[in-house]
C-alpha cells in the first residue's frame, strides 16, 4: 500500500484531522512569546569589574536584583556563574 498509514496528503495528520473534527482551530497556535532582551554590563566583584549579561530584573525587599552571568576565576582559570546580584554591583555599558 503506496503512503501507508503515514500518508498525509491535503488532509494533514490524524491529530489535525481529530482537532478540526472538536472545533480546535490547529493553524492558530500561538506564537511562542521572544525572550526577554539581554543586555551587557559591568559587573563588579572581588575579582574587580568585569563584563557580564544581565538576564533580568527582580525587585526585593532590599532593592532591586539583576540575575547576571558573568566570570568568575578559579583555581583552573575562569568560569560562568548566573546569580542575582544587588542592582549596587551592575553598572550599564556606556
Amino acid at each position: 500500500m503506496a503512503g501507508g498509514m503515514n500518508k498525509r496528503g491535503r488532509y494533514g495528520s490524524m491529530a489535525d484531522r481529530l482537532a478540526r473534527t472538536r472545533g480546535d482551530d490547529v493553524a492558530a497556535d500561538p506564537a511562542p512569546a521572544p525572550p526577554p532582551v539581554v543586555k551587557h554590563c559591568w559587573v563588579t566583584t572581588v575579582d574587580g569589574r568585569l563584563p557580564g549579561l544581565l538576564l533580568a530584573w527582580e525587585r526585593r525587599s532590599t532593592g532591586w536584583h539583576g540575575r547576571v552571568v558573568h566570570p568568575v576565576a578559579d583555581e583552573h582559570g575562569w568560569i560562568l556563574a548566573d546569580e542575582w546580584l544587588p542592582a549596587t554591583l551592575l553598572d550599564a555599558l556606556p
